[in-house]
């Protein structure tokens, strides 16, 4: 069974992938915050979340994960290994779609509104917003992946325990409660065999943010 010391150990693959998130979002906190670069990705984070392009995919993503929970792979055993690569493969071509069309509206409006003129006679160089306005889209992308992400995990959890009742494995809770010396009640801990299946996503989405970033 997990914990959170043991989540975050570096000895382990999915406690370093949790590090370097952590990194990772620290870093874009502090550049958003404290340079001119930030400013600019900020103004395009914010613009990126307003199109409908970004509400229409994510929610698209979304109800895609949610149909493809009920469709038969017919794989037995493997079903629901097969659920998470064709969920895998949905995030990443909704990201990419995602990030072409936030790419190419986002610089053609600025030009078009005479924003970026006004800003790069400002004291920003072009470096400054380029890299500002490709922050700004890659912390677009990192909440759509966050987003469907979260709920890939908690469906993979659930359907781990359905896999088990149809292959005859017998049933798997959904938690089970443990009692802490320190508290007057159990708390609900994750199932292993559950728990086991769900955190396999998380490579994958690390990588499809990689993807998503040099692409």
């Amino acid at each position: 069974m997990f914990s959170p010391p043991t989540l975050l150990a570096t000895d382990s693959p999915y406690g370093l992938i949790g590090i370097l998130f952590l990194l990772l979002v620290g870093g874009l906190l502090f550049v958003d915050w404290t340079s001119r670069t930030g400013t600019i990705a900020r103004g395009t984070l914010k613009e990126a979340i307003r199109q409908p392009a970004f509400v229409l995919t994510t929610t698209l993503t979304v109800l895609f994960l949610v149909a493809l929970k009920y469709v038969p792979f017919f794989a037995g055993k493997e079903e629901t290994k097969f659920y998470i690569e064709c969920s895998l493969a949905t995030i990443l071509m909704s990201g990419l779609i995602l990030g072409v069309w936030l790419a190419s509206t986002s610089v053609a409006e600025e030009i078009e509104g005479r924003t970026a003129m006004t800003l790069l006679s400002k004291p920003i160089n072009r470096r400054q917003f380029v890299l500002g306005k490709y922050l700004g889209i890659l912390q677009a992308l990192l909440i759509l992946v966050l987003v469907s992400g979260t709920l890939l995990y908690f469906f993979t959890y659930e359907k781990t325990g359905y896999d088990a009742r149809e292959s005859s494995s017998g049933r798997l809770e959904f938690v089970f409660w443990e009692s802490v010396d320190w508290l007057p009640f159990e708390v609900p801990r994750a199932v292993p065999q559950r728990w086991d299946m769900a955190i396999r996503v998380i490579p994958g989405l690390s990588l499809i943010f990689m993807e998503l970033a040099v692409m």
